[in-house]
């Protein structure tokens, strides 16, 4: 959980492009993905089985894109990881910490 706010608050009320042009911001936004879908690889499958609504292939599939093809990003896909996404997936994240009474992953 704790990535997924770093990314609202490296981007809120900024622009896509003010984020995209912003070389510091973007790694860092792109950092916080990248740990996010390695938190999510970690998470046992009787864990992800649990939360069939977490998309937790694309969160994945998102980090490999990251680390693998990052010079052919498509960043209106980045984008709408930012601005819809991260968000739902805080939320959700909240949601299940919330009914577990934990705080176990909520570096995610």
């Amino acid at each position: 959980m704790e990535r997924c706010t770093r990314i609202i608050d490296y981007t809120s009320g900024l622009t896509r492009d003010q984020v995209f042009t912003d070389s510091m911001r973007f790694d860092g936004v792109l950092h916080n993905f990248h740990v996010i879908g390695e938190a999510v690889k970690a998470l046992p499958e009787a864990v992800r089985s649990q939360y069939p609504d977490i998309p937790w292939k694309d969160i994945a599939g998102m980090r490999d894109f990251i680390a693998h093809a990052y010079f052919m990003l498509d960043l209106d896909i980045l984008w709408q990881g930012i601005e819809k996404d991260v968000p739902q997936l805080r939320a959700r994240v909240r949601e299940i910490l919330a009914r577990s009474g934990s705080d176990e992953g909520s570096h995610t």
